[in-house]
């Protein structure tokens, strides 16, 4: 769908030319649905999936930027749009500067104005208010900063409220890199994990916490090595900690971020309790190497870890693509995990393995 609500049709390398993909994916296979970047112009809008069975999965979206290496987001597959959604916006940085576009979908058949309104990282209540019309089937994007000049310089949450029920993301940039910041909306009061985290020679990890309740909530947060030990983590100004404590106002955004700083590169996984309905996402940043700007990634919060995982994995030596895996336990004992392979149609690949993961 494309932003007026009209049916789009994009350049498919399987099937040609369409706006209606139809297909199957057997039981723990894959199937990959690929446009082929052709165009003049850039095309923007939506998709949904109607399926009839247990399909998840991601978006990548990939950015060809001339002499820079190309940049990639993905984002999840929304189950449940909200009329009332939360998104975090970055507008600051110095040298590099950050900016935000925020992204709603209208799965609904009646055009809906939606309200936003925001708030700074104290939790206060900024004297802005702006609507967007979101056309029925329709989308629409807009850069943060352009629309709203004011918050130039500022971080914190757009509240969105909607008499239709909307689907949302934000888009963080940060110099050539960006990732997704995506809308919270019915955020579970329960222990959520961080599965990867790093920090040294210059990469760093940025955790963004909202609360998306109604009522002031604490949280604390536990950093863990690969070995399932704590290990301490320079934070700026909160200290090289391995563990950090705070209270965030409704709708308050808290950004906890890593120094770089270190002689090596430190892995880690991150377990987070709260007394409400925390949410939030972490992103870890690649240092600009030489022609090569920054890279980025987000690495959600997890609210439940499951006995069953399923990983998309892709490895192509001639597109020098390559998928690394990364596990967190938040368990009290050692766990050891079994790994099998499977292809495109489901079929069994060789090998398998197992590996254990310290408590």
């Amino acid at each position: 769908w494309g932003y007026d609500g009209k049916a789009l049709s994009l350049p498919l390398l399987s099937g040609g030319p369409g706006a209606t993909f139809t297909g199957s994916v057997p039981s723990g296979g894959l199937l990959s649905v690929d446009t082929d970047g052709s165009g003049a112009g850039a095309q923007q809008g939506w998709s949904t999936l109607n399926t009839e069975g247990a399909i998840g999965g991601s978006v990548i979206l990939t950015s060809q930027a001339g002499v820079q290496a190309p940049s990639e987001v993905a984002l999840p597959l929304i189950a449940s749009p909200s009329r009332n959604l939360m998104i975090p916006f970055d507008e600051t940085g110095a040298s590099v500067p950050r900016t935000t576009t925020v992204a709603l979908t209208n799965t609904g058949t009646k055009d809906a104005t939606a309200v936003l309104t925001f708030m700074d990282e104290s939790g206060t209540a900024l004297p802005i208010t702006g609507t967007v019309v979101v056309p029925a089937n329709g989308h629409f994007s807009g850069d943060v900063g352009a629309m709203y000049p004011p918050l130039l310089g500022k971080r914190g949450v757009i509240r969105v409220s909607s008499p239709a029920a909307l689907a949302g993301t934000a888009f963080r940039f940060n110099g050539w890199a960006y990732t997704a910041l995506p809308a919270l909306s019915n955020v579970p009061s329960v222990s959520k994990t961080i599965p990867h985290l790093v920090n040294g020679l210059g990469w760093t990890s940025s955790i963004f916490l909202v609360n998306a309740g109604s009522q002031p909530a604490q949280f604390t947060l536990h950093f863990y090595g690969s070995d399932g030990n704590p290990v301490a983590l320079p934070l700026g100004g909160d200290g090289t900690v391995s563990t950090l404590s705070g209270t965030l106002a409704p709708g308050q955004l808290r950004v906890i971020e890593t120094d770089g700083s270190g002689s090596g590169i430190a892995q880690a996984s991150a377990a987070l309790s709260a007394s409400g309905a925390i949410g939030g996402t972490a992103i870890f940043t690649a240092p600009a190497t030489g022609l090569q700007g920054p890279s980025e990634a987000a690495s959600p919060l997890t609210s439940y870890p499951a006995l069953t995982l399923y990983l998309p994995f892709e490895q192509n030596s001639d597109l020098d693509l390559s998928t690394t895996i990364e596990l967190a336990y938040p368990g009290e004992s050692a766990a050891k995990v079994n790994l099998s392979f499977a292809g495109a149609v489901g079929s069994a690949l060789s090998p398998s393995a197992v590996v254990t993961i310290p408590a």
